[in-house]
């Protein structure tokens, strides 16, 4: 018998008398590999932190910088003013144990209030305003699975929520974006993805301004969103395959 210990874990590996049928042999060597894939896994959710600001620290960013991969950095009521990159594939969520205030992001008037550079990222129930963009991804068609929900995205600069030119695969649920200077949504070229129960309003300062703006992409929604009193089109929609709209 030896004993290893992995991540906290202790696995014992006993050996017995020769076995003469092969099938017992790979019947134990399989039941010893899903123990191993199981503790494995344990030790790699164990390794998950939340984080929670200002509990922990005292800005997002500051979090951000801390995290690992998987992580959740929860964000109490209040307004944080700053820009918040997240290169790290994690959840940023907001009001944490709030009631009636949220969590506002403020940009201060220029910049980004979140950029993300990374795939696998989920922000749920911030308010981001007063920057050049409300939530923006970097253009890089290796980012996907993105996701934004429950959030407030108003008056920015340019667009509330930049997504364009990604691999694909982002999810906007649930959320308001109003009053941004040029889009409220602009996705174009960002295959698989979805926009459902949002609300789109008042956004744009000139006719080419749109709620929505969507472009050369294919296997996307929208549905069931409320998209009125925009400058220009409630939508624009250009080159795109397989477009659900409900």
């Amino acid at each position: 018998m030896f004993t290893k210990r992995i991540h906290g874990f202790k696995i014992c590996i006993i050996g017995g008398k020769k076995m003469n049928n092969p099938k017992g042999k790979i019947s134990a060597i399989m039941v010893c590999a899903v123990m191993f894939a199981a503790i494995f896994a344990l030790a790699v959710n164990a390794d998950a932190a939340t984080i929670i600001v200002p509990d922990n620290y005292p800005t997002i960013q500051q979090a951000v910088n801390a995290a690992i991969s998987g992580d959740t950095i929860c964000v109490r009521p209040g307004t944080y003013k700053e820009h918040v990159t997240i290169n790290k594939s994690l959840t940023l969520e907001g009001n944490y144990e709030g009631c009636d205030t949220s969590t506002t992001i403020d940009a201060s008037g220029t910049g980004d209030a979140i950029y993300v550079t990374v795939s696998h990222v989920n922000i749920k129930q911030v308010t981001t305003t007063n920057g050049d963009y409300g939530i923006r991804l970097i253009p890089d068609y290796s980012i996907n699975n993105i996701g934004i929900s429950d959030c407030i995205v108003t008056s920015n600069n340019f667009d509330g929520i930049c997504g364009g030119h990604v691999g694909g695969y982002l999810t906007i649920e649930n959320c308001e974006v109003s009053q941004n200077k040029r889009h409220g949504i602009y996705s174009h070229q960002c295959h698989n993805s979805v926009i459902k129960d949002c609300e789109v309003f008042e956004n744009g300062s000139a006719y080419e301004s749109f709620g929505i703006d969507i472009a050369w992409c294919s296997n996307s929604w929208i549905r069931n969103c409320d998209v009125y009193s925009n400058k220009g089109a409630f939508a624009i929609i250009l080159n795109v395959t397989d477009l659900c709209y409900h």
